[in-house]
Order: structure tokens, then C-alpha cells, then sequence
């Protein structure tokens, strides 16, 4: 077949996969509801002329929240991003005006997270990606397409796609430090990206901390130290439910599954969480030197990514969105087995999260523990695949 006309019948599969996942057939999986909070209290805040971390502070107390919990959840970068519906909306009216605010900036927020979407399959195309590395690609986000639209993650992954494929230059180096504004998991391929730059290394990490600093400094000024309370936010956290950490916890204890930090935790998991934490600094830490110098950073972002994640206290569904725009430009086993990772994470949450993982706070059932284990496992998989390839 012409490649012209496969190109056009992808295209096409595209829209009409992305249809079906704007088409919301799935339970609701999305983080819409605290997005919306984020923007309008940003509005409410501009308006009072009061600052926005503190007004957000202040409704958590009221709520009952420990103070750790009332931090924003994400850097700063990423809630000026979150905030872009509520801007273009106006305030919701009293009586049913919330709900309709609601209803309006998932509109919004989805249409905006196709472009991220649309701008990632343009990326492979103009890359050159191959049929079935385009096909992966759709396939993936349809498997994931409760999260597709209505989580941040995405939009991360395009800027790590990005810098994967611009290489060791400038603009990658500042996608990289953008993907990091957005969300922390992306701060485990910095140093590896530097390891790997050609020429003077401590240049490049003074204009990584150049790059890291303007992702910061504007909302420094306006919001103050603040902004950093999303560190607090996730040091705090303990070991979340679908985490390695967690399954530990779970499997060789008795402990209950408490709602803590917007995610459900396991409680008096701290301990095996800060050791999984150290564990993913050192190999982090330790693989980065192991990497080949010529290794393609596609490949490379692919390993430290799902090592990391392997290694995290926080598992969230949400993550496997990091991956996917980078999961076409790896090996096909990687792919495949990717997909299958995908497949079982959307079957993990939403459709039988609360029926076999959460269970009212009991914790996983025997199908539960077997989905997550397999789940986690491919992760590690992947990362294992990926070795050989990326290091020495």
C-alpha cells in the first residue's frame, strides 16, 4: 500500500479513536473536579486580591485538612495551566452556577488536551515514525482513554517527547526543564540528559538551573515561597494504594486503605515508602553513569522513566501517560508489552477500582493483588527490556 494512503488511513483511525475518547464512555477517571477548583480559586484569589496559596490554604483548613495536605498538589507551571479554562469562562452564578462552571471547563480542558494529543501524533509523523509505531500510538490511547483527557500527565509527555527527539541542544534542554515545571517525575532524566550532553557538562546543568529557575521565579514573585509547598505535598505522602511500596505493605501486613492527599494510601506505609524513595535515588543515581553515552534518548527516557516509576511510592494511573508518547519509538516487544500494561491500568482504575482494590478501606482482593501485581511487574519489564540497549 502507498504510503500516502496508510498515512491517511491513520489519520483517520486517529480521529475517530480520539472521537470515542471525547465521547467520555468510560466512568469518571479524571482529576476535573480539582482542575476546576485550582482555576476558580485562582480567579477568586486575582479578584479579593488575595493570594492564591493562601486563599487555597485557608478552604483546606476548613475542610479539616492536616497542613502538609493543604499544599497545592503541583508546581507552579502546572496550575497556571490548569487555570487557562477557568479564565476564559465567567464565574459561576449562584444556585446550579457551579455545576454548569464544571461542566464548561472540562469542555475546555479536554479540547486542550487534544491539542496536546493531536501535536504528539503530528510529532511522530514528522519524525517519521512508522506505521506500527503510529498505530502503537493510537491504540495506546484509546486503551488509556479514561485518562487521556482529563489528567495533566499527557501534556508532560509531549515536552519529554520533545527533548527525546531534538536530542543534546538547547531546545530540548528547555522542553526538558518545561516537563519538569509541569510535573516532578521528569526531573529523573535530567541528570542522565546531562550526563549525556556533549562538551562542557557544568555549562549545561548552570543553564538547566537557569531554565529551572524561570519555570519558578515569575510565580516566586507573585505567589511567594509557597509555590513549593507541592514538595511538602508528595514528601508527606505515604505509600499510594497501587504502588510496589504499597502491595508490600498489604501483602505482609494488616494495615487499612485510608483517603489522604486526594489518593487513597496505605496507612503506616512511611517507612517502606522513604525506603523505596531512597532505593530509586541511588538507581537512578547509579544507572546514570551505567548509560552509554551514543544510547538514543528515547530509549534512554523509557528506561529511567518506568525504573522510576517501578520505584515510586505513587503509582497513579495517570502516569502511564508520561510513557506513551515516547513508547513509539521503542523496540516493538516494548511496545506490545506497554500496551498490555495500558490495557490492565485502565481495567485497575476506574472499572474495578472500587469493587476489588479498595473495597470500603480492606484493601485489594485476591483479583485486585493479581492485577496489580501483573501490572507493576510489566512496568518493571519494560525498564528490564530497555536495559540493554541504554546501558553498558
Amino acid at each position: 500500500m502507498p504510503a500516502r494512503i496508510t498515512l491517511l488511513i491513520l489519520a483517520g483511525a486517529f480521529l475517530v479513536s480520539r472521537a470515542f475518547v471525547l465521547g467520555d464512555l468510560s466512568p469518571d477517571a479524571g482529576d476535573v473536579d480539582l482542575y476546576a477548583k485550582y482555576g476558580l480559586e485562582r480567579r477568586q484569589a486575582a479578584l479579593e486580591e488575595v493570594p492564591f496559596y493562601e486563599l487555597h490554604r485557608a478552604q483546606r483548613a476548613a475542610a479539616g485538612d492536616v497542613p502538609a495536605e493543604q499544599q497545592i498538589e503541583y508546581p507552579p507551571l502546572a496550575v497556571a495551566w490548569l487555570s487557562v479554562p477557568a479564565y476564559l469562562l465567567p464565574l459561576p452564578a449562584l444556585g446550579h452556577g457551579a455545576h454548569l462552571f464544571r461542566a464548561r471547563y472540562e469542555l475546555l480542558y479536554r479540547a486542550m488536551m487534544a491539542l496536546v494529543d493531536a501535536a504528539i501524533f503530528m510529532i511522530l509523523i514528522l519524525r517519521g515514525a512508522r506505521a506500527f509505531s503510529l498505530s502503537i500510538y493510537i491504540v495506546g490511547g484509546v486503551l488509556l482513554a479514561p485518562l487521556l483527557y482529563t489528567r495533566l500527565d499527557l501534556l508532560a509527555g509531549l515536552l519529554c517527547l520533545y527533548t527525546a527527539i531534538r536530542g543534546h541542544s538547547r531546545a530540548g534542554l528547555i522542553a526538558l526543564c518545561a516537563a519538569i515545571g509541569f510535573k516532578l517525575i521528569p526531573f529523573v532524566l535530567l541528570p542522565i540528559f546531562v550526563l549525556q550532553y556533549p562538551g562542557r557538562k557544568r555549562a549545561v546543568m548552570l543553564e538547566a538551573a537557569f531554565y529551572l529557575l524561570l519555570c519558578f521565579a515569575p510565580f516566586v514573585v507573585l505567589d511567594g515561597i509557597e509555590v513549593f509547598g507541592f514538595v511538602w505535598f508528595h514528601a508527606a505522602r505515604e505509600a499510594q494504594l497501587e504502588s510496589w511500596p504499597a502491595l508490600l505493605s498489604l501483602w505482609f501486613g494488616d494495615p487499612q486503605v485510608v483517603a489522604r492527599f486526594g489518593a487513597h494510601h496505605v496507612e503506616n506505609s512511611g517507612a517502606i515508602a522513604a525506603v523505596f524513595s531512597v532505593v530509586m535515588l541511588v538507581a537512578v543515581t547509579v544507572f546514570s553513569y551505567l548509560t552509554k553515552r551514543t544510547a538514543d534518548l528515547p530509549i534512554v527516557f523509557i528506561f529511567f522513566l518506568s525504573l522510576s516509576l517501578s520505584l515510586s511510592k505513587v503509582l497513579s494511573p495517570q502516569f502511564m501517560l508520561l510513557l506513551l508518547p515516547l513508547i513509539p519509538l521503542a523496540p516493538p516487544r516494548i511496545s506490545l508489552l506497554y500496551l498490555a500494561a495500558a490495557a490492565v491500568t485502565t481495567a485497575i482504575f476506574p472499572y474495578l477500582y472500587q469493587t476489588h482494590l479498595l473495597r470500603a478501606g480492606a484493601g485489594p482482593d485476591a483479583l485486585g493483588f493479581a492485577l496489580l501485581f501483573a501490572r507493576n511487574s510489566m512496568l518493571v519489564a519494560i525498564a528490564a527490556l530497555a536495559y540493554k540497549p541504554v546501558c553498558r
